[in-house]
């Protein structure tokens, strides 16, 4: 897999790394891969208790890893998952990484989300492709390596 990286300093004195990747990680799903996928149904799927909350179950569950914090490395990772007909979440991929283990993060945390409600298209549930964006903020100074 070909993975290109890209530093820049940010207004803060961090480090941003950017990556580029379309890497899957835990729960790979080949039959539902091997299946009709849609980008687009006549109802997206959704979160159960609304964008507020799952935004809420990203913040409660992430944890910022050691060694990126200490490098003052923050940023967006993208990462992509299918919901299936039945709500369930798999072949959750990172799309644009930002760090190891920033990536990682990302996806064990999506990896622990319960059942979506899921896509309808012609009224019927379908399995549905869905990019969700995932921020990782430090809000105090990096911790001193050592």
């Amino acid at each position: 897999m070909a993975t290109r990286q890209i530093q820049k300093s940010n207004a803060s004195g961090g480090t941003r790394v950017a990556r580029t990747t379309a890497q899957t990680y835990n729960k790979k799903d080949d039959e539902i891969k091997n299946s009709q996928v849609y980008s687009i149904v006549d109802k997206m799927p959704q979160y159960p208790h609304g964008e507020r909350e799952l935004a809420g179950f990203i913040a409660h569950n992430m944890r910022y890893p050691k060694e990126a914090r200490q490098q003052g490395i923050q940023g967006r990772v993208l990462c992509s998952f299918i919901v299936s007909a039945d709500g369930t979440i798999s072949n959750i991929e990172v799309v644009q990484g930002l760090h190891d283990e920033l990536d990682k993060e990302a996806v064990r945390v999506l990896s622990l989300m319960s059942k979506w409600k899921p896509g309808i298209k012609n009224n019927e549930a379908v399995n549905v492709q869905c990019l969700l964006p995932i921020d990782f903020t430090i809000d105090e100074e990096p911790i001193p390596a050592g």
